[in-house]
């Protein structure tokens, strides 16, 4: 079924480069910012005035923030720009895209290998936290939306307009502490200076 949701993973990733360009470009700074964000979403791939709370979780979460199921934005940016920790979990769920979802082609049903996802059909996807690794294999199986994992790019924008770090280099969590390397904001994200 062709739907506002389906693809959603590749639409993610479009939303999550608006938001980097609107922040990078300064034309990120408040509520309203994130209100015409969402609009221009919701027009663009043809969600509901009810799928709004969905899209806002969504910028709330490439944010690096949790998802709260609210249709309003309120201090998003402010929190945003004042942490240096993303609180886990890392891998969201968000309400409401399952619905949409073929019982016969659900992929995300089975792709935990760390016993952490558990699949209801009354509730879509629960994932246990203290067994999730964050590995993603769930959020990328998952076309509709129902998962996704936070996404910090405030904090390194402003360390790059600071022009504190030279070196940005994103690697998995077992190499980056393979190599023992530094990490800031408690990601997958090393800062080499």
């Amino acid at each position: 079924m062709e739907n506002s949701f389906s693809d959603f993973q590749r639409k993610r990733m479009i939303i999550f480069g608006e938001l980097v360009k609107r922040y990078w470009n300064g034309r990120l700074n408040d509520v309203e910012d994130l209100n015409e964000l969402t609009d221009e979403i919701k027009e663009q791939y043809g969600f509901r005035d009810e799928d709004r709370a969905f899209i806002m979780d969504h910028i709330r979460i490439a944010m690096g923030l949790d998802p709260t199921g609210e249709d309003v934005f309120r201090n998003e940016l402010e929190l945003v720009k004042n942490f240096n920790v993303v609180n886990k979990p890392v891998i969201a769920r968000i309400d409401g895209p399952c619905e949409y979802c073929d019982e016969n082609s659900r992929t995300c049903r089975d792709t935990c290998l760390f016993e952490s996802h558990v699949y209801r059909r009354s509730q879509g996807p629960v994932i246990v936290n203290d067994k999730c690794v964050t590995c993603g294999r769930c959020v990328t199986a998952c076309d509709f939306g129902a998962l996704a994992d936070k996404i910090e790019f405030i904090p390194v924008i402003e360390l790059l307009k600071e022009k504190k770090i030279r070196f940005l280099l994103w690697l998995p969590l077992p190499l980056r502490d393979s190599l023992g390397m530094t990490l800031h904001w408690d990601s997958s994200a090393a800062l080499l200076n």
